[in-house]
């Protein structure tokens, strides 16, 4: 069949499948930059993390070892076909009527016997399995072709236990389905490399006691810190370990970053990496204190990206913790993060988010008059496209309220409105002072062409590697509204576009639609796994807010509670020792939410112990040794 064709036919699977009954709809996230060399991402302050000692261990490169399987051409009868054979209730097959009505030269093909035998069988989710079919029976390209489809026509699935089967190129996803290996993509590579970990056993109750993971994100990791993780660990008597994300910091495969070679950086392979790691450490651990096949209680934490690795985790290898914390978990890709900007606003209340409105409108006007010397007013004279020097400006007043310090940016420009005082320039001394010399951003960093180094130094390099975790898997394009914006209307969806192909070339872009249906987005089909988010972080629109038994959500809310207020306190940046709550607008609310994460592990590692890993209980209750 002709590629034409077959897009005219999944095309009209694409609209039929809009009118499916249960479906959800499919949304798509970026965390700032992180590091840095101000007075909050610069040296380590006395007390901020528990170790630094570095620890090594070897890694794989790919952990996919796929074997590419010939599969012939798709023809219209076979795609019919295929729709007919795997729909599963009465739908299935009104659905098969209106593909064989659009297209009355191939009723031959449809098989009646098999529709009857198919649709007797009443299994739910039927649009999953043929999305699935339909990616192992079409060609790669077919394949691609179906998945912009489906993105074009807003098409919505159920996301339980689904699994995608076709990936774009950049993907490089390769999965085990029944007897045979699917492999779209490269080819497996058994090349290892030198993985980054740090050990923490002060607080540990060796031999028995459990072990806390908790995983690094999207940038150098220094050491393990000294946040209210520290707190638990004491509680629970645990071994705290934390293993550095492949590419980032000193745990790069390779010391080039050109696009060929950042094929292996994904959140699939890092979650391989952290079930190799904990295999790993088992052994390790059970060596040190002589115990021949032990297997002690895990639980995994993680923190933005990395908390929605822990959710992840949990949910594909459940048999490897009791449980997952998700701090400020994005644990939904989304494609056009409108939200992100809504929530500006909304934390910044009705006289700053006027202000901030004021001061955009104003900087708009002189770019679009060509006055470039506004650029040097905020110290970033280097950043020729307007487009970078917006996003910049944008992400300076997005800090304030995503890390806890709301004051530093409304008080002054507030100030200068209600004074009469020139807004830009406020805001610029803001910028200048605090985002740029307290929080340490780089200015650089934002430069397209800075962001095509493919040799940065390791302390630098997670730029790059991120804005490639973005354009290829995850996107977060935090797009300005179409009305109401607080950032400027220059940062929409080709700004990001032309941002990914500029700098990592023609076919990186984040299929957020089978990253959803990968890990189920909001609707992640896991359990015991505890989601945690403050209420003035814009990154809470992209995590899991609605609670349920096996996946309790928690909102801290309080003025100053931005990302990851359960671990770091308030404010957010920089952190506080073992997650000081006392700063909290409302320390109540902060504790109140710390006692049910510290419950749920509780109750978790209980199970797990009954279940037989060979933890015993401690003093007081199931597990914790100290009060709250």
């Amino acid at each position: 069949m002709a590629s034409s064709a077959v897009g005219a036919a999944v095309a009209a699977v694409a609209v039929l499948l809009l009118l499916a009954p249960g479906a959800e709809p499919i949304g798509l996230w970026l965390p700032p930059p992180t590091g840095g060399g101000g007075r909050l991402g610069g040296a380590a302050a006395p007390g901020r993390y528990l170790t630094q000692e570095e620890r090594w261990m070897d890694q794989t490169l790919d952990h996919f070892n796929p074997t590419v399987e010939s599969r012939s051409p798709t023809t219209a009868s076979s795609f019919v076909d295929l729709c007919c054979a795997v729909t599963l209730h009465q739908f299935g097959l009104w659905l098969c009527r209106n593909l064989v009505n659009l297209y009355p030269s191939i009723v031959s093909s449809v098989r009646t016997k098999r529709i009857g035998t198919e649709l007797a069988r009443p299994r739910p989710h039927w649009h999953n399995r043929l999305i699935l079919k339909l990616g192992e029976f079409m060609e790669f390209e077919d394949a691609k072709e179906i998945s912009v489809l489906f993105h074009r026509f807003h098409v919505s699935f159920t996301f339980d236990n689904a699994i995608p089967m076709f990936m774009s190129r950049t993907h490089n996803v390769h999965e085990t389905f029944g007897p045979h290996k699917k492999a779209i993509g490269t080819s497996a590579d058994h090349r290892q490399f030198k993985q980054r970990y740090y050990e923490f056993l002060d607080y540990y109750r060796a031999p028995k006691g459990p072990i806390f993971l908790y995983i690094c994100g999207e940038s150098s990791c220094n050491g393990i810190p000294n946040s209210y993780l520290a707190v638990m660990a004491k509680k629970f008597g645990a071994a705290v370990v934390s293993p550095e994300h492949r590419y980032y910091g000193k745990s790069s495969p390779f010391e080039s970053l050109t696009t060929e070679n950042l094929r292996f950086l994904s959140s699939k392979q890092a979650l391989f990496d952290l079930a190799v790691f904990r295999q790993y450490y088992q052994e390790t651990l059970n060596a040190k204190y002589n115990r021949s096949g032990a297997d002690s209680s895990w639980f995994v934490f993680g923190g933005s990206y990395a908390g929605a690795l822990s959710a992840w985790f949990r949910l594909k290898f459940p048999h490897l913790t009791c449980g997952s914390l998700a701090s400020s978990g994005v644990v939904l890709s989304v494609y056009n993060y409108t939200d992100f900007d809504k929530q500006i606003g909304e934390s910044a209340g009705p006289e700053c988010k006027a202000a901030l409105q004021e001061t955009t409108k104003l900087v708009d006007g002189q770019l679009q008059s060509g006055r470039n010397a506004v650029k040097q007013l905020f110290g970033a004279s280097t950043l020729a496209n307007d487009g970078d020097f917006l996003f910049l400006l944008a992400d300076a007043a997005a800090i304030a309220f995503q890390y806890g310090n709301p004051d530093a940016l409304c008080s002054p420009i507030v100030e200068a409105k209600k004074n009469g005082t020139d807004l830009v320039e406020t805001f610029a001394r803001y910028v200048k002072d605090y985002y740029i010399g307290t929080f340490g951003a780089s200015v650089a960093s934002y430069d397209q062409e800075y962001l095509k180094n493919t040799t940065p130094p390791p302390a630098e390099s997670a730029y790059r590697l991120w804005w490639y975790q973005v354009c290829s898997e995850v996107a977060y394009f935090q797009v300005a509204p179409k009305n109401d914006s607080v950032r400027s209307a220059k940062i929409d969806t080709r700004y990001h576009l032309d941002l990914c192909r500029n700098v990592f070339g023609e076919g990186v872009y984040p299929d957020v639609f089978m990253t959803n249906l990968y890990y189920g987005g909001t609707r992640i089909a896991g359990s015991k796994i505890v989601f945690a988010n403050g209420s003035q972080d814009p990154w809470r629109h992209a995590s899991k807010q609605k609670s349920s038994k096996e996946l309790p959500s928690y909102l801290i809310e309080c003025s100053n509670c931005g990302h990851c207020s359960d671990l770091s306190g308030c404010p957010q940046a920089p952190s506080h020792i073992e997650g000081d709550s006392s700063n909290c607008s409302s320390p109540e609310a902060v504790n109140k939410v710390r006692k049910q994460i510290v419950d749920h592990i509780d109750l978790w590692l209980s199970e797990c112990q009954e279940q037989g890993h060979d933890n015993e209980p401690l003093l007081g209750s199931r597990w914790s040794i100290a009060t709250y």
